[in-house]
């Protein structure tokens, strides 16, 4: 029988920034220093948001309350919202109390309850012991291996071995991450009385997504920024409260013979496959929902050297549920019944957020039915002013891409510090997507001025020409336009209609056209420095000028803002 080892509310595995150092942290530390613990730190984001994420599961459990409203089950209310930011010790108190009474549930070996796996997964017999099993550093689908590689690796050579066996607050880590993330497609073959199951795999509950966190200036205030009441769940169709359902739990909480063996979750298919189907009972299920079952393998210096994974828990039928932390747009499919919601940003390496900030920050628009945005952002932006602090935020997006292969091609965190004044004031958010649009439309000014360039001097025979004036513009525009950002945020809700602050962010917005002119001119002038000098070349160059003029031009009189004096 496996002993009891490694119980995720004693032993350290969750790092974070501790008064500005580095510190690995159990769980109940975690919450009794939150409010001096400044963010969640690993060298993936997959793993990092995974913890996030695991963290406010425990929450929305820790202030479960029967509190029947007409036709709803509350577990968290705007009330509790108000109260917590009143009283966050008490707050602290309750999480820790309910930890308490799960002590038994985090152990990650337990001989009925380890923490996220399947105890009883059943392998095929054989002699070779390994048979079924896959090295453990495949759970880290992070990292290149010798099976997998990553366009941007940003481990070192020594994590990356897919043969790198892990101590347990690795694996405690990596198990979170895998659940949601999980990129492959063929697992371990699962046994039971009635025969083999098959290999094949659906997909990890945010494969491919990218996901929005809020940020505040502790740990403390994160995890509240995020923690939306349930409420504004309903959003999320799927995400119903009938007064009756009290079985939103999170899966530690369940024993293992019933999450898996409820009577009809696992259902026979007309191929004679088998699936499990389960309904999602809530946000807590969610947050903890089993993609995989999976079980952990030691070796006798008690270091996990391989893992199981078998297929795991799928919605009724095979449908999405719509995150609440991920911004969705309605696409038509090719044949009907294809449709549906659809991530709307997803990682894209040659494009840093704050191209996308006015998406990010977005609410939904009346008449906009096919836009979707993060129901934190929603829910904040509606919020904000009335209930927390009036500190700045920061917006995170943690994400990764991969290609067709199945094969994570890049994973990023990315993070961008926005002021409280555009949780209150939307129009804000309309002007930054007003100079974002600037920024496109002499990018794309710069594009035909380069498409024009190559083709004159393709013309005059030239055999190598290599010109991307868009590619060259953007990242000069990241530092002016946190400065606008900044800039536009100093206005408070009630000063930003007054005469005065009126001329002053028009200043703001001439400010930034002027900028997107001139370094488009720029990019322009240093690029045509390196063409040949001669009669096709002085040709190239003209046109390409005159295109791009024109864009700007175009760009001055759709806006009419006063430029002052620059031309």
């Amino acid at each position: 029988m496996e002993a009891k080892e490694f119980n995720l509310q004693d032993e350290p595995w969750i790092w974070c920034t501790l008064n500005g150092e580095s510190k690995e942290l159990n769980l109940k530390d975690i919450f009794k220093m939150s409010q001096n613990i400044g963010e969640i730190t690993d060298v993936s984001p997959m793993v990092a948001i995974s913890i996030y994420r695991f963290l406010l599961a425990i929450m929305y459990s820790a202030f479960r309350e029967e509190r029947r409203w007409p036709g709803k089950h509350e577990i968290w209310s705007i009330d509790d919202w108000k109260n917590i930011h009143a009283d966050p010790g008490g707050a602290i108190e309750q999480i820790l109390a309910y930890l308490e009474t799960v002590h038994e549930r985090m152990w990650l070996f337990h001989p009925e309850y380890p923490f996220y796996q399947k105890p009883d997964l059943k392998l095929k017999e054989s002699k070779d012991p390994e048979d079924g099993k896959m090295p453990i550093g495949k759970m880290r689908m992070y990292a290149a291996n010798s099976s997998q590689g990553t366009l941007f690796d940003h481990t070192v050579e020594s994590d990356s071995s897919s043969t790198k066996s892990v101590y347990p607050d690795e694996a405690a880590r990596l198990l979170l991450a895998f659940q949601n993330f999980d990129i492959g497609t063929a697992g371990t073959a699962e046994y039971h009385d009635d025969g083999q199951e098959t290999k094949y795999l659906k997909d990890s509950l945010l494969r491919g997504e990218a996901v929005n966190f809020w940020q505040g200036n502790s740990l403390f205030q994160t995890l509240l920024l995020n923690l939306v009441p349930l409420h504004e769940l309903d959003v999320l169709s799927k995400f119903e409260y009938p007064a009756e359902n009290l079985s939103d739990r999170p899966s530690f909480e369940v024993d293992p013979d019933y999450l898996w063996k409820e009577p009809g979750c696992r259902q026979k298919t007309e191929k004679g496959d088998f699936v499990y189907i389960k309904k999602v009972e809530g946000i807590i299920d969610y947050l903890t929902w089993q993609s995989r079952k999976t079980k952990l393998f030691r070796n006798e210096q008690n270091i996990i050297v391989s893992f199981a994974r078998t297929k795991g828990l799928v919605f009724p039928g095979n449908e999405n549920i719509l995150d609440p932390f991920v911004i969705y747009n309605y696409r038509e499919g090719k044949k009907p019944g294809e449709g549906g919601w659809k991530s709307k940003i997803r990682l894209d390496p040659e494009k840093q957020i704050w191209r996308s900030l006015d998406v990010l920050l977005a609410r939904i628009i009346p008449s906009k039915h096919d836009f979707l945005p993060a129901l934190t952002t929603k829910f904040l932006s509606e919020t904000y002013s009335k209930e927390i602090s009036n500190g700045d935020v920061k917006i995170s997006l943690f994400s990764h891409y991969q290609e067709a292969n199945q094969r994570i091609k890049d994973w990023s965190q990315q993070t961008f510090p926005i002021p409280a004044t555009y949780m209150k004031n939307e129009s804000f958010v309309d002007g930054i997507e007003i100079i974002l649009n600037m920024g496109k439309e002499i990018s794309w000014g710069l594009k035909r001025s380069s498409q024009t360039i190559v083709e004159e001097l393709l013309a005059g025979k030239e055999k190598s020409v290599q010109i991307d004036l868009e590619a060259d513009f953007w990242p000069l525009l990241q530092i002016p336009f946190a400065k606008f950002v900044n800039d536009l945020g100093q206005y408070d809700e009630d000063a930003f209609w007054d005469d005065a602050s009126q001329i002053k962010i028009r200043e703001i917005f001439s400010n930034w056209q002027n900028t997107v002119i001139s370094m488009a001119r720029d990019v322009f002038n240093r690029a045509t420095t390196k063409i040949r000098f001669n009669a096709s070349g002085i040709n190239a160059i003209i046109k390409g000028q005159q295109v791009l003029e024109r864009s700007i031009a175009k760009l001055k009189n759709k806006y009419e803002i006063d430029n002052g004096g620059e031309q």
